[in-house]
C-alpha cells in the first residue's frame, strides 16, 4: 500500500503540479520598513508567482482539473499496480527547525486551522497551509500525518463532531485572498479519529461546489446537519460561486443556502437551530456580512444593525462567548490594514462597534478571533501579532513582542483556540507552527517537534555529502539540515528562496531571499565562507543590480559557474546580471568578504 501511495503522488506530479509554498511576511531588521512599503503586495507577489509559473490563473476551474487528474491516476493505479514506483522514502525534515536563540524556540510551517477534541484536549487535530492534516494524543508532544492518502494537502478548515468526537470533518483549500490562492478538493470526513477520510462532495445538482472550505460545523444533536462554507472556482483569474452549503445526510449531498465567502459557521450549543455565518472576503464584497438563521441554517438574515455589512465589510470573522450565546463578537476587516471589532449582546439584534483599529496588518491574511470561556469580556485578537482585550474590546494589549528575538511566538496569526474549561489555557496557530499556554500568556509552550509542514520554495544538496541539504521556506527563512530531521535556520531572511552551494569549493553557499523594497525591488544575496553555518552568511554588495532599470520576480534565480580558483554568480530577471570574484576576501561597507563582488549586466538572449 506505501508503494502504491508512492507511485500515485510520483505520477500525480508528472501529470501535474506539486503543492508548495506560497505566502510569508518580512525579515527581522528590515521589517517595519518593508510593511510600510507594502506588506499586503508582498501576499499577493508570493501567491502570484506560485500560480502564474503554473498557468493557473489562464485556466478554465484548474481545482477541477487537478481533482480529474488524481481520480485518472488512482484508477491507473488500480488497473495496472505495476505502475506504483518501487522504492523507499525517507523523512529528512525539516521537523522542525532551530530558530537561533530566539525565546519561540523551533519553528515548522504555516498552520491555517486547529480543533480541539472535546472529549479530550490532549487530543488536537493540526491543519496546515500545504502540509497535510495531523494530530496528536498526547497534547502535541507527538505528531502523526492524518491526512496523507488524501489528493490534497492543503488544510482551510477542521471541525469535530460535537455529538461523537470520533467524527472529524477537513475542509480543504486555503482561505482565498484572491484567485492565486491554493485549492483544495471541497471536504473530507473520518468516522475513526482521523485514522482513514473519505470525500463527502455529493455529486450532481447536489455537490458542494467549493475549492476553498474555510469553515465546517455540525449541528449539535443531529450529526446529519452539516454546513460547509468558503469560495467557489476560479476560471481565468476570476473567482465565482462562493456560498454556504447545508446538508442534511452528512454530506451525501448539498444545497446552496447563502451567496458569498463564509468565514466562520456557528451553532448555538444551547438552541442548535440557531446559527451564525460570517461572509465576506477581500477578494470580493458580495453579501458581506453577519447572518442568523433560526431553522437549522435553511434560511438566513442579516444583521446590520450597528455593524457594518455589503460593500463597506471585507473578511469577517465571528466568535460566539461560551459564558453566554447571545454575546456574540465580529471582527470585520475594511482594508488590508485595519479591521473593526464588534459586539453584540442580544444575539446579533444590534451591535456596538468596540475598537475602530483591531487589526496591526495584513488583515486579508492573517485574522482570527476567539471569546475566553471565563470571561465574555476577554477576547483574543489575532492578526500579525496577538492581542487580548479584557473590556470586551474597548482595549486591546499585544501578547507578544514585536518581529525579533524575544518574540514569545512566531508573528501572523491564522489560529487562536480557547480551551473549553481553562480561560488562562489557548492554543495559537501562525506561520511558523502551534504554541500553548496554560498561564494566559506569561510564557508559551513550542509544540512544534515532529511535524514536517515547512513550505518550501527551493532547496539545495551539498555537492559531496547528500545528507546536507539548504533549504528557502515561506517566513522561516533559510536552513540548513546536517545529520539530523531537525535543521537549522543560519540566518533570518523572513522568505528564503533560492539557494547554492559552489560546486568548486562548498565552503562558499549563497541564499536568495525575498526583494529588498517589498514586491518590486532587487533580490537580496547572502555568501557564507564557512559551509553554511549558522550566522555565516553576509548579504552581498548589489552594485550594477539595484541602479539597474530590471524587473525582478518574487523569486529571483540564482546559479554558479565554477571557474578554476574563482567563480561566477548569475542571477537574472528579463536581464541577466554576473558577479566576478565571489570567493573574493576584499573590504566592504555592509560585508567584509563582498565589496570586491561586482554585477556585470548581460541581456538575455531572445
Amino acid at each position: 500500500m506505501r508503494k502504491t501511495w508512492i507511485g500515485f503522488w510520483m505520477v500525480l506530479g508528472a501529470l501535474w503540479l506539486a503543492q508548495a509554498a506560497l505566502a510569508a511576511d518580512p525579515e527581522n531588521d528590515r521589517i517595519s520598513t518593508d510593511r510600510r512599503r507594502g506588506e499586503e503586495e508582498q501576499i499577493h507577489a508570493r501567491e502570484e508567482w506560485f500560480s502564474r509559473q503554473r498557468g493557473l490563473d489562464e485556466l478554465y476551474r484548474p481545482a477541477e482539473l487537478r481533482a480529474k487528474a488524481i481520480e485518472d491516476v488512482g484508477l491507473a493505479l488500480a488497473a495496472q499496480p505495476e505502475l506504483a514506483v518501487a522504492g523507499s522514502w525517507q523523512v529528512v525534515g525539516p521537523s522542525p527547525m532551530t530558530m537561533l536563540s530566539w525565546t519561540m524556540g523551533r519553528v515548522a510551517g504555516r498552520v491555517s486551522a486547529l480543533a480541539v477534541s472535546p472529549s479530550s484536549e490532549q487530543v488536537l487535530y493540526l491543519g496546515t497551509a500545504s502540509g497535510g492534516l495531523w494530530k496528536t494524543v498526547d497534547g502535541g508532544t507527538n505528531w502523526s500525518a492524518a491526512f496523507d492518502a488524501a489528493g490534497t494537502q492543503t488544510i482551510g478548515s477542521v471541525a469535530i463532531d460535537p455529538n461523537n468526537s470520533n467524527v472529524v470533518w477537513v475542509g480543504t483549500g486555503e482561505q482565498a485572498n484572491r484567485c492565486s490562492s491554493y485549492f483544495g478538493m471541497g471536504v473530507f470526513r473520518s468516522t475513526d479519529a482521523g485514522a482513514t477520510f473519505q470525500t463527502r462532495n455529493g455529486s450532481g445538482a447536489s455537490t458542494l461546489d467549493l475549492s476553498y472550505v474555510n469553515a465546517v460545523a455540525v449541528q449539535p444533536g443531529n450529526s446529519n446537519v452539516v454546513l460547509a462554507g468558503g469560495a467557489g472556482f476560479c476560471s481565468g483569474g476570476v473567482l465565482a460561486g462562493s456560498a454556504l452549503y447545508r446538508s442534511t445526510d452528512a454530506g451525501a449531498s448539498w444545497s446552496s443556502v447563502l451567496t458569498g465567502q463564509a468565514n466562520d459557521v456557528i451553532f448555538d450549543p444551547n438552541n442548535p437551530s440557531v446559527v451564525y455565518a460570517a461572509i465576506g472576503s477581500f477578494l470580493d464584497t458580495v453579501n458581506a456580512g453577519v447572518f442568523k438563521s433560526t431553522d437549522g441554517g435553511a434560511n438566513w438574515t442579516l444583521l446590520n444593525n450597528g455593524i457594518l455589512s455589503g460593500a463597506s465589510a471585507r473578511r469577517i470573522r465571528l466568535a460566539m462567548a461560551p459564558t453566554n450565546a447571545s454575546i456574540l463578537y465580529a471582527l470585520v476587516g475594511t482594508s488590508s490594514s485595519n479591521a473593526r471589532l464588534y459586539r453584540s449582546l442580544d444575539a446579533g439584534a444590534s451591535w456596538s462597534q468596540r475598537n475602530a483599529s483591531a487589526c496591526d496588518g495584513q488583515c486579508s491574511y492573517n485574522l482570527t478571533l476567539a471569546v475566553s470561556p471565563a470571561s465574555s469580556d476577554t477576547v483574543l485578537v489575532g492578526a500579525v501579532r496577538l492581542w487580548r482585550s479584557t473590556n470586551g474590546g474597548t482595549t486591546l494589549s499585544a501578547l507578544t513582542t514585536s518581529w525579533g528575538s524575544s518574540q514569545k511566538v512566531h508573528q501572523d496569526t491564522h489560529v487562536v483556540r480557547y480551551s473549553t474549561s481553562n480561560g488562562n489555557r489557548f492554543w495559537v496557530g501562525s506561520d511558523g507552527g502551534l504554541w500553548r499556554t496554560d498561564n494566559g500568556s506569561t510564557s508559551f509552550a513550542n509544540l512544534n517537534t515532529g511535524l514536517n509542514i515547512t513550505q518550501f520554495y527551493d532547496v539545495a544538496v551539498h555537492p559531496t555529502d547528500s545528507g546536507k541539504i539548504f533549504g528557502g521556506a515561506q517566513d522561516n527563512s533559510s536552513s540548513r539540515r546536517t545529520t539530523s530531521s531537525v535543521w537549522d535556520v543560519v540566518t533570518v531572511t523572513g522568505d528564503g528562496f533560492t539557494n547554492v552551494v559552489d560546486p568548486g569549493n562548498p565552503n562558499y553557499v549563497f541564499i536568495e531571499s525575498y526583494p529588498s523594497s517589498g514586491s518590486t525591488g532587487y533580490p537580496s544575496i547572502y555568501r557564507s565562507t564557512n559551509g553554511g553555518g549558522v550566522n555565516g552568511f553576509s548579504l552581498l554588495a548589489t552594485t550594477g543590480i539595484s541602479s539597474a532599470a530590471a524587473t525582478f520576480p518574487w523569486k529571483t534565480e540564482i546559479a554558479i559557474l565554477p571557474a578554476g580558483g574563482t567563480s561566477y554568480l548569475f542571477t537574472g530577471s528579463n536581464t541577466v546580471f554576473r558577479a566576478t570574484r565571489v570567493r573574493a576576501a576584499g573590504r566592504g561597507r555592509r560585508s567584509r568578504a563582498t565589496s570586491r563582488a561586482r554585477c556585470s549586466r548581460r541581456s538575455a538572449p531572445t
